[in-house]
């Protein structure tokens, strides 16, 4: 596993209008990364986990 120090962004929450478009957008944006393996999904919410680039 590498280790990247000095380049750490956590907890962002971002309050949106329209929560099913962001969810539409960020997993089309995610899934083109091939980032998809820390995405999920709630009641009224989605996150993105240990994005790693």
């Amino acid at each position: 596993m590498i280790y990247r120090q000095g380049r750490l962004l956590d907890h962002v929450h971002l309050r949106v209008k329209d929560l099913e478009a962001s969810k539409r957008f960020y997993r089309a944006a995610l899934e083109a990364l091939n980032l998809l393996d820390g995405y999920g999904e709630g009641d009224g919410y989605f996150y993105a986990d240990e994005l790693l680039c």
